[in-house]
């Protein structure tokens, strides 16, 4: 994604219901100077809770100016989907370890 006016939604359609299967999704967002986030999930028009990591503080903001990566994972189990997210921060000009 580039150039977002706004934090968003992610509509997945058509995923198959098949009990203990899970789903790999990466997302790329160039930031700009406002930055935003993945805030929700919806799978068929249902919203589905995302669960996030630890790492990027539970509710975690933006970083502007950076390229962000939100990984997200859905997993079918006991006819009902839960969801993982987690972000990373990718820095121009890193010289660290």
């Amino acid at each position: 994604f580039t150039a977002l006016t706004s934090n968003v939604t992610i509509a997945l359609q058509n995923l198959p219901t098949t009990e203990g299967v899970e789903y790999n999704f990466e997302f790329i967002v160039e930031q700009g100077t406002t930055a935003y986030l993945i805030t929700a999930l919806t799978i068929e028009g249902t919203p589905v809770t995302l669960l996030k990591s630890s790492a990027s503080g539970g509710n975690p903001a933006g970083t502007p100016s950076t390229t962000e990566s939100f990984s997200l994972r859905v997993i079918r189990a006991n006819s009902a989907w839960t969801s993982l997210i987690r972000k990373t921060t990718y820095f121009a000009n890193y010289t660290g370890a």
